[in-house]
């Protein structure tokens, strides 16, 4: 079977994948719709490549809880979890006194706080083999 066809006047027979994919681009340049189909591939391609940005560095944010796992560590597991939920929770108070309207809400995140990230130094310390030595 022959890629070219002896009929001249069939040209899907005489034309190869890429002059097929230049016609059908070239179809799509003048398209009335044609931009915006372009519009929403390009869309879809940033999300993609957002999305696969995201998941590698979550992956390397979370390697310590995946290296415990994988060495089926149950104590060095409970460890990363608690260490993430010092992260998360002062995240989070940060975010929260930013954006409270109350005062006195606002007052008590800005005193929990320091404690908080005392908290999570001595956690990081332990966790490091140190000893415990916090304020409050």
């Amino acid at each position: 079977m022959s890629a070219t066809s002896p009929n001249p006047a069939e040209p899907g027979a005489r034309t190869g994948v890429f002059r097929q994919v230049r016609d059908l681009l070239g179809a799509l340049r003048v398209s009335p719709v044609g931009k915006t189909l372009v519009a929403l591939v390009g869309g879809i391609v940033v999300v993609v490549a957002f999305t696969a940005y995201g998941q590698i560095e979550l992956n390397s944010w979370n390697k310590p809880f995946y290296d415990a796992i994988s060495r089926r560590d149950l104590r060095d597991f409970i460890k990363q979890v608690g260490l993430d939920d010092h992260r998360t929770d002062i995240a989070l108070f940060e975010k929260a006194s930013r954006i409270a309207k109350d005062a006195e809400v606002k007052a008590w995140f800005g005193k929990t706080l320091p404690t908080l990230k005392d908290h999570q130094t001595a956690a990081e310390k332990l966790s490091r083999g140190g000893g415990m030595t916090t304020k409050h």
